[in-house]
């Protein structure tokens, strides 16, 4: 487990000490006296190819969309145009077309999985309303099991699927009603998790117009990019807020699923779980133990313990914005009833074994 994270780490770190070198060697060479001849050139080659090779090989080419490679080599036009001095520029006829040539290859890559994505639409959407008559389930939640079920999700796609939820719950859920029939538990009525996201909401509309006010003043382009992050983070506090009021802690037939408002969500198989114990540990975890925890506690303005532990037989895979994973082998919950939750579980743990 601990062997799996640290070698994309160590990806990472010689990527970035490689490129490193390589940035600071271009922008020395441009400090000497005497520039030596086609150094420009040598220096396109280095940021928008030796560059992004670099990237595909040690980061790319197995966790992410090739397609993240033209973001690289878009940035290594910008660095180019940073570090070459425009002297140098100008020798280099070709320069200001090279980005519209690298951007058309990926453009016609894109259009490509477009055309594939338009075929496999109709499959995601006839099985999303197929989920609807199953599982009831809100539309993000459909939606994005139809997508892992009909076709590969990149992070692009993962992305997409995150800001479809935050969309979904922050600004078309308010009619919805939680679903607590059943054997449904809720995580934040006994707490103050709602007043905590109202207060953040009002504290942000008021830092939000007088920040406009006066960043307006000083530089209208930024205090418009500030204006549109936090409206960003205002939707973000609304779909936590309806995320945590419709997705009650749920235990179906054959699994236990709990989302932590829109944001995060683990679905463990019961024939998975070893047992549900009261948490006798520490209230805050270690960094190992925190790697491999499944944290279920609902935020409030005063943290408190979690009541219960819920262990694991194989690692089981959380996840969190954006498409990011984690496998825990350990879930910490807090709950408004956890002792019916409890004898909940236990029950269904007993009836599959």
């Amino acid at each position: 487990m601990v062997e799996t994270n640290r070698k994309p780490n160590k990806k990472w770190l010689l990527f970035l000490s490689l490129t490193t070198l390589v940035l600071v060697c271009n922008f020395a060479f441009y400090r000497l006296e005497e520039v030596p001849t086609g150094m420009a050139i040598a220096s396109v080659i280095d940021l928008m190819i030796i560059i992004p090779l670099m990237a595909y090989f040690f980061i790319i080419r197995r966790n992410h969309s090739v397609k993240n490679l033209s973001l690289v080599i878009a940035a290594g036009y910008g660095a180019a145009w940073l570090i070459i001095p425009n002297d140098h520029l100008s020798s280099i006829p070709f320069f200001k077309y090279l980005l519209i040539a690298a951007e058309g290859i990926f453009l016609l890559v894109e259009l490509y999985i477009v055309f594939h994505l338009f075929k496999t639409i109709p499959k995601v959407w006839k099985y999303t309303k197929k989920l609807k008559s199953q599982t009831g389930d809100f539309l993000p939640h459909r939606l994005e099991k139809a997508v892992h079920q009909n076709m590969n999700t990149s992070l692009p796609i993962k992305i997409y699927l995150t800001e479809l939820s935050l969309f979904y719950y922050s600004l078309f859920s308010w009619k919805k009603r939680a679903r607590l029939a059943g054997r449904s538990f809720t995580l934040h009525q006994q707490g103050s998790t709602i007043a905590l996201y109202v207060m953040l909401i009002h504290a942000l509309i008021i830092e939000s117009i007088g920040l406009h006010y006066f960043l307006h003043q000083w530089n209208p382009v930024i205090s418009w990019i500030l204006l549109i992050l936090n409206l960003y983070s205002l939707l973000f506090f609304l779909a936590q807020i309806q995320g945590f009021r419709l997705n009650p802690a749920k235990i179906t037939d054959d699994e236990l699923i709990i989302r932590m408002g829109f944001t995060t969500r683990i679905n463990i198989p019961l024939t998975n779980i070893t047992s549900v114990n009261q948490y006798e540990g520490p209230e805050r975890l270690s960094k190992d133990q925190s790697k491999t925890t499944f944290l279920a506690l609902a935020p409030d303005f005063i943290s408190e313990k979690a009541q219960l532990e819920i262990n694991l037989k194989e690692p089981q895979k959380a996840h969190y914005l954006y498409g990011y994973t984690k496998s825990v082998s350990q879930v910490h919950i807090k709950l408004d009833d956890p002792a019916s939750f409890e004898k909940s579980l236990k029950s269904s743990l007993n009836n599959i074994s």
